[in-house]
């Protein structure tokens, strides 16, 4: 009880941690519901097989899952750490000695003794936190604890974006190869078209070069739209937690998903609070306060107390004689007096510290917004981009239409009519790879916007991510 109350009454050296409070001047321009992001915001998406796998990888991805075991190591190392410096150490001995001794060591005539000696004692000790050294100390690593859970919150929501944003991408590719083979077959087939046309005399042979070329050229896109999407694929499957090939992936079609049309977003003064690399700068600027703390601290005395009891005897049973009791009670106040200048210039390097921690958090805030800006930015031409994308689709898809009812009354020609579905299915082709990046960026926004881990329900995932 003593102990607890010269703890209480303790003076802490350096300066007490205050939260930063969002940048003057900051906000975001975007039209939203003013609600929160949800922790499982891939669900707004409505595709059932993203769901499935943004939730495998969450389960079974190995580096998150490193950066799991991490935390928990940091913490217990933490909470070790606690309790040698605020707590009292108690140990219990129990010892048999044989000795020789000779009185001639104390100056006395004699001869030598031979003895046996039993020891039985319990002792205590603890240093005193005067002013606030150990509990800096403690404030320091549970701040280190905390970039630690908030470095594993960001690999978690990062994860989920990567297998989000990757997983379209893969979609995407999936119908840009399908488009891109109609195309070579389309490509094809005006050659062969060409090929009788120069055949009969009607072109000159410079045409059937030139679509063979163009024939080429499109192999070639096709050959490198495959290896991107098994490229694609291969780092799905990572994300996952999977060996490449190790079991087929549950595909699905752009159409498959639900671009959400009005996106949750936080005002500025939550959101410096809730993303997750501004919170690991945060409690990396916490660890540098806490440490300037104790390098004030060390400036000044420290005071230690010991206590013995226990029982020495010569033999085992008269351990519990009351003439074999032994005690000792003591204490002890060191005052630094001279170290070379080591305890300022720990000082002043603390200081620095702690204005470089401060620095390197308002540069994160910084580019947070930036991310944020660019991010708004895409979706606002993504949007403008995607309709006329989608306008020019229509359009050539129309336009096929004609030129089919045409090519069936005789009025052109087979090149003319392979011509026209060929553009079509080159602006579906555009389409697709515009509607991914709509997609993406939508998935890029709820990154940015932190993605909403802190409303995770109460889970065992969540008990990791929360304090």
């Amino acid at each position: 009880m003593l102990s607890c109350l010269v703890l209480s009454s303790c003076i802490q050296m350096g300066p007490d941690f205050v939260r930063p409070k969002a940048p003057e001047g900051s906000h975001f321009e975007l039209n939203s519901n003013n609600q929160s992001i949800p922790a499982d915001w891939w669900t707004l998406f409505h595709c059932q097989a993203l769901n499935q796998m943004v939730q495998e990888g969450l389960q079974n991805n190995y580096s998150l899952a490193s950066m799991r075991a991490a935390l928990i190591s940091a913490k217990e190392y933490a909470n070790a750490e606690q309790g040698l410096l605020l707590y009292p150490s108690a140990d219990a001995t129990l010892a048999q000695t044989r000795q020789r001794f000779s009185p001639q060591a104390f100056g006395f005539p004699g001869q030598p003794v031979i003895f046996n000696l039993t020891n039985i004692n319990v002792a205590v000790s603890y240093n005193m936190d005067l002013f606030g050294a150990n509990h800096r100390q403690i404030e320091s690593l549970m701040s280190q604890t905390d970039v630690q859970r908030y470095q594993m919150v960001a690999a978690q929501v990062t994860l989920a974006s990567n297998i989000a944003t990757t997983a379209i991408s893969w979609s995407s590719l999936q119908e840009q190869v399908t488009d891109q083979e109609n195309i070579v077959q389309q490509e094809q087939a005006l050659l062969r078209s060409v090929q009788v046309r120069v055949d009969a005399g009607s072109q000159p042979r410079s045409d059937l070069a030139i679509q063979s070329a163009n024939l080429a050229q499109q192999q070639a896109n096709l050959a490198q739209l495959k290896r991107v999407k098994k490229q694609m694929q291969h780092q799905l499957e990572i994300y996952l937690g999977r060996f490449p090939g190790q079991k087929p992936l549950q595909s699905f079609s752009l159409s498959d998903l639900t671009i959400p049309q009005d996106v949750p977003i936080s005002l500025p003064s939550e959101w410096v609070h809730q993303r997750p690399d501004i919170l690991v700068s945060e409690s990396r600027l916490h660890v540098a306060s806490a440490n300037l703390g104790y390098a004030m601290a060390n400036v000044y005395p420290s005071l230690s107390l010991s206590a013995g009891l226990g029982s020495e005897a010569l033999t085992p049973g008269s351990l519990f004689s009351p003439v074999s009791n032994v005690w000792n009670i003591g204490g002890g106040l060191t005052q630094p007096l001279f170290r070379g200048g080591a305890l300022q210039a720990a000082k002043r390097s603390a200081e620095a510290a702690l204005d470089q921690a401060r620095q390197d958090y308002l540069q994160t805030v910084v580019q947070a917004f930036g991310n944020v800006a660019d991010v708004l930015t895409a979706l606002n031409e993504d949007q403008t981009a995607l309709m006329a994308q989608q306008l020019a689709s229509d359009s050539a898809v129309t336009v096929l239409s004609d030129t089919h009812v045409r090519y069936q009354a005789g009025s052109v020609s087979l090149p003319v009519l392979l011509t026209a579905d060929e553009q079509a299915k080159k602006t579906s082709l555009l389409y697709a790879q515009a509607k991914a990046t709509r997609l993406n960026d939508v998935v890029a926004l709820y990154l940015a916007m932190g993605g909403g881990w802190w409303n995770q329900k109460s889970t065992a995932q969540q008990s990791k991510t929360e304090k």
